[in-house]
């Protein structure tokens, strides 16, 4: 026969066992899948249960990530974008502030999309603007005002200009969307890597720390991010450019570098779009040929040439980049 007090401790233990295992619910299970960044803390921990229920008791906690191999649990402060990647086991708490998997934003920091608001509101901060946009099933992109604090919501986007007050960001999904500038104007292409000419290269805990040290450093222009092995290529000029599932790609503009492929400053990016900033088109021969014409034009800052239409595009901006296999565009060094 149980004594009074085993069973007082039995009723104890189911009472506040029952009521974690119905919160765990609350918290997703997504295998194969990663969520790069934002970690606040890492743990060994003994299966993903563990490592979701630490997610779920602390309030803090928006994502976590389980890698299975190394049966290390990372917890963190904001929902990354989700990715594959089949050693981990990942989710993200339902209704979390930042969304489970709504996309990839692009992040332009001194540009605006003038028009096509739907709302406004005074924001903390960016990041609780973008965050919004990611709630929001309408939103196709965003404006922060970072002297005024105001952030306005999109359901298209519109005109964009530079602005030094503002940032701005477009939904996109995985690799999607117009991946543009960035802080230090460093472009962010996915699935693009470039080839050669590289000065450096180290393990890197993520992206953003990759772009960070090529900003830091005054040799760099362009980067190579491998998101599989994490690790960081600097380089000095601009290799050739290539489609690769594994990795993320980007240029420095402004920095007085020398971006290019080695062709007076201009770079070439093979199956690579910059959509906007049009002033004048016409038809040629081939993408070397529309590279002169905006070499030879000083109001020209970046071209863009159809390999099918035979199309050249000169443009009186830089605009972000985007994956298209029949374009071949550039931008002038320096811009």
């Amino acid at each position: 026969m149980r004594s009074p007090f085993r069973l007082l401790l039995l009723t104890t233990a189911l009472a506040v066992s029952i009521p974690l295992a119905a919160r765990a619910q609350d918290v997703t299970e997504e295998r194969g899948v990663n969520r790069r960044g934002s970690d606040y803390s890492s743990f060994d921990a003994r299966d993903v249960q563990e490592c979701k229920s630490a997610c779920d008791r602390d309030s803090r906690c928006e994502a976590y990530a389980f890698n299975n191999l190394k049966s290390i649990c990372y917890l963190k402060n904001q929902v990354p974008p989700a990715e594959q990647d089949s050693g981990v086991t990942s989710g993200v708490k339902r209704g979390s502030r930042g969304g489970s998997g709504s996309g990839r934003f692009t992040e332009e920091w001194d540009v605006a999309y003038r028009g096509d608001d739907y709302s406004k509101f005074l924001s903390r901060d960016q990041d609780a603007c973008q965050r919004e946009c990611r709630r929001d099933n309408r939103c196709a992109a965003y404006t922060f005002n970072r002297q005024t604090g105001m952030c306005f919501l999109k359901d298209r986007v519109g005109r964009s200009e530079r602005d030094r007050n503002t940032v701005s960001g477009v939904k996109g999904s995985g690799s999607g969307g117009r991946p543009g500038g960035d802080r230090g104007d460093l472009t962010e292409e996915w699935d693009l890597a470039y080839r050669g000419e590289d000065y450096n290269n180290f393990r890197s805990a993520d992206l953003q720390s990759c772009k960070d040290a090529c900003r830091r450093d005054r040799r760099c222009v362009a980067y190579t991010y491998n998101h599989r092995s994490d690790v960081c290529y600097l380089k000095d000029r601009l290799g050739r450019a290539e489609r690769d599932g594994n990795t993320i790609s980007g240029t420095k503009g402004g920095s007085g570098g020398r971006p290019g492929s080695g062709y007076d400053g201009l770079t070439q990016e093979w199956g690579v779009n910059r959509p906007g900033g049009d002033y004048t088109k016409f038809r040629l021969d081939d993408a070397g040929a529309c590279q002169d014409e905006c070499r030879r034009d000083s109001r020209c800052r970046a071209y863009a040439f159809n390999t099918r239409s035979r199309e050249c595009f000169l443009k009186d901006r830089a605009p972000g980049s985007e994956r298209e296999p029949d374009v071949v565009s550039g931008v002038k060094g320096g811009y």
